[in-house]
C-alpha cells in the first residue's frame, strides 16, 4: 500500500502536518494555496461573473479603508497591502458575502499575512456595504 503524501506548502515543501494551508510567512508564493483552500471550503454558489464583480468591489472598498485612501477610512493605515485570496458567496436577503484574506504592513511596520475580513454587499445597491467580521 502506498504511503500517504505529506501536505506541502505553495513552494512544494512540507507544511504543518495535516494542514492544507501554507506555512506562515511564505509571502505571495502562498497566496494560490490559500485561494484553493477557500474555494474548496465553500463551494461556489454564484455565477462566476457575479462573484468576480463582488470580489473586485469588496477588495476596492477594503483596500481603500485600510490604507486610509477611502473617504471614510476607519482603520489604521496599512502599507504594502495585497489580496491573498478571496471568494464571494450568497448571503441572506439577496446579498453577497465576500471573504477576503489579505496581508499588509501595519502602522508599526510589521508585515502581517492571513488577515481576514468578511464584507457584506448588496449588489442591487452598489454603495451599500458592511463589514460583518474581521
Amino acid at each position: 500500500m502506498p504511503k500517504p503524501s505529506r501536505p506541502t506548502d505553495a513552494s512544494g515543501r512540507g507544511s504543518r502536518a495535516g494542514s492544507a494551508l501554507p506555512i506562515a510567512g511564505e509571502g505571495p508564493g502562498a497566496d494560490a494555496a490559500i485561494q484553493r483552500v477557500l474555494e474548496t471550503s465553500w463551494p461556489a454558489d454564484l455565477p462566476p461573473g457575479t462573484a468576480r464583480r463582488a470580489v473586485a468591489k469588496a477588495w476596492k472598498l477594503w483596500r481603500a479603508d485600510v490604507t486610509g485612501t477611502g473617504d471614510a477610512a476607519a482603520h489604521s493605515r496599512y502599507t504594502r497591502v495585497r489580496k491573498q485570496a478571496a471568494i464571494a458567496r450568497r448571503a441572506d436577503g439577496g446579498r453577497v458575502q465576500v471573504h477576503l484574506v489579505w496581508a499588509g504592513a501595519g502602522p508599526d511596520g510589521k508585515q502581517r499575512e492571513g488577515r481576514t475580513v468578511r464584507i457584506l454587499l448588496d449588489l442591487r445597491r452598489p454603495d451599500e456595504w458592511k463589514v460583518v467580521g474581521s
